[in-house]
């Protein structure tokens, strides 16, 4: 039986973008990476550094379910929770859904 906390996908390559939802951080989407995703959650790389407790706006493009099906695009709102180092270093966030 896999628990909350236990990786969905891990280090797959699904086209991730996100905004910070916090005054003063505008409209900008970032693209980014996702490194693992968890019913619940998920961690991802940032090109910049987040705010433990920030609001997130997450877009993600998940591949087709069957050979030949359509790429399904979904959103999240997701709050910061943990800061951590990532493949290669990367400064990544381990953000849990609301």
């Amino acid at each position: 039986m896999r628990n909350a906390e236990s990786p969905v996908l891990d280090h797959l390559p699904i086209p991730v973008s996100f905004r910070s939802l916090d005054i003063g951080h505008g409209f900008v989407e970032y693209p980014t990476g996702l490194v693992s995703l968890f019913q619940n959650g998920c961690v991802l790389s940032s090109p910049r550094k987040l705010r433990l407790g920030s609001l997130l706006s997450i877009r993600m493009r998940m591949p087709p379910e069957t050979p030949g099906g359509y790429f399904a695009h979904r959103r999240y709102a997701g709050r910061v929770v943990a800061e951590q180092r990532v493949h290669g270093g990367a400064l990544g966030y381990k953000v849990m859904f609301e």
